[in-house]
């Protein structure tokens, strides 16, 4: 029994490491376009006034914090806007809408983020998940 919670400790941090590395690189991905877009304007659309790269940078930043202090409410503020541009980006270019910046390889970013932001809503709900709601770190 002790060793069957050892194992499961030991996968739950593995899945959170996944889940914080996973992160981090949405959050690098959506930084280097707000970067781009502060220094040359124009590297990602605007939602009103304010760039989606910056509403995404946000995010990732706000769903990291809330997995390191376990506030999880925090974690759906920044999962929810990230999750909805991506979705709605990807679905603007698969009908043909030039929306997204394009990675190097010319794929749209929001592919790239639609597929980020997925998996860390799902890691992170297999966390919570697997505590049966005690704290994920």
């Amino acid at each position: 029994c002790i060793r069957d919670r050892i194992d499961i400790e030991n996968t739950n941090k593995i899945v959170l490491f996944i889940f914080l590395v996973i992160s981090l690189l949405g959050f690098l991905g959506g930084f280097f376009i707000s970067y781009k877009n502060i220094i040359y304007g124009n590297a990602c659309p605007n939602i009103w006034i304010i760039p989606a790269c910056y509403i995404v940078t946000i995010g990732y930043a706000l769903m990291i914090f809330a997995s390191i202090k376990k506030q999880y409410k925090i974690f759906f503020t920044g999962w929810v806007p990230v999750f909805i541009l991506a979705f709605f980006g990807s679905v603007m270019e698969l009908l043909g809408n030039d929306t997204c910046p394009k990675s190097a390889a010319g794929i749209p970013m929001c592919f790239y983020s639609l597929l980020i932001v997925v998996l860390v809503g799902l890691l992170f709900l297999n966390l919570k998940k697997a505590n049966n709601n005690r704290e994920i770190i």
